[in-house]
């Protein structure tokens, strides 16, 4: 089939979703080509997928369960298409999905990555919420800035289209040593080659997110995961990422709000790690809690952090007791 466009999907244990996933691209106006790849499955997730290998544009790859950032990564060196991007096998898409992301590409000249809109279900209350920008095109201080912001493109793969090109040249990959804010890290590591990014605020794909994911996970009132202290180095890295661009003076608004960022999800990792009394990882609690000191002031300075954010922070440095303390009165039908 002649199509620009692969999907990579990696998949564990997604046998009850995963059909919709790949009907939904295959009800595309714009077909793409379709990689599964299958994460190690244990439930029934190969058998499937099985009546799409007949399919001149599917392939599934069968691997050992190491994670979605090697799944992806295969997906990437096997893709032969000028454009990629990925889906999770949860999610499901619009008929214009790939139409409108190729669009970006189509219709304006020198765009190194087009981005749609999304949805997305809050898992505590079910609300359904979606990405809070217009379409325009965006220089590379705008794409980072808006990848950090509340109301940007968010630091999503699945809502992007990616350059094979860019990704070959530049050797960009998941790390597979990250295995929450893989997906985030990516989007700056790709960014850093990008200089014009067009955004359209259609909404073509519907994220659904999982108890396994960070949406939950970063949440107090979420459960407790051994990979919530891979989205601290993941931010860690992408600080230093940025601090390694030369951009000149530009750059340094979009730094000070990811440490800000970091400074804040060390924070929320720091007291579920107390919450729930996970004494192993008091080393990387100590690394968290020393990047936090040695930033304060970017979060004090901050005018777009809360003064009740400001005051976690400052209790994490000063009163770590007091903070653990007010979180187990106020979480303890949670944690028993």
């Amino acid at each position: 089939m002649d199509t620009k466009v692969t999907v990579i999907i990696p998949a564990f244990n997604e046998a009850s979703k995963i059909q919709r996933c790949i009907d939904s691209l295959l009800s595309q106006s714009v077909i793409p080509n379709i990689i599964v790849v299958n994460d190690g499955s244990s439930d029934e997730t190969v058998q499937k997928v099985e009546k799409y290998k007949k399919l001149s544009n599917f392939l599934l790859i069968n691997q050992l369960n190491q994670g979605v950032s090697v799944a992806r990564n295969h997906g990437i060196k096997v893709a032969k298409t000028e454009y990629i991007t990925f889906v999770d096998a949860d999610d499901y898409v619009e008929k214009d999905f790939i139409k409108t992301l190729l669009d970006g590409f189509v219709n304006h000249n020198n765009i190194d990555l087009s981005v749609c809109n999304y949805s997305m279900k809050k898992l505590n209350n079910n609300i359904t919420f979606y990405g809070k920008f217009r379409t325009s095109i965006l220089n590379q201080i705008a794409y980072f800035d808006s990848v950090i912001g509340e109301k940007g493109i968010n630091g999503f793969v699945y809502n992007k289209l990616f350059r094979k090109s860019i990704i070959e040249k530049y050797s960009i990959h998941f790390d597979p040593n990250i295995s929450i804010g893989e997906d985030f890290l990516f989007c700056f590591l790709y960014g850093g080659y990008c200089k014009k990014v067009f955004i359209n605020d259609s909404v073509q794909i519907h994220y659904i997110p999982t108890t396994s994911g960070v949406s939950d996970t970063m949440q107090i009132r979420g459960r407790f995961s051994a990979k919530i202290i891979d989205y601290f180095y993941a931010n860690l890295k992408i600080v230093n990422y940025l601090k390694s661009l030369d951009l000149g003076g530009n750059i340094q608004k979009v730094v000070n709000e990811e440490i800000c960022r970091t400074c804040l999800a060390a924070v929320t990792i720091v007291r579920k790690v107390y919450l729930y009394n996970q004494k192993g990882y008091y080393d990387e609690v100590n690394k968290m809690k020393t990047f936090v000191k040695n930033h304060k002031l970017y979060i004090t300075k901050s005018k777009k952090i809360t003064t009740s954010d400001k005051l976690k922070v400052l209790m994490l440095i000063y009163s770590p007791w007091l903070l653990k303390q007010l979180d187990r009165v106020k979480y303890k039908k949670q944690v028993g």
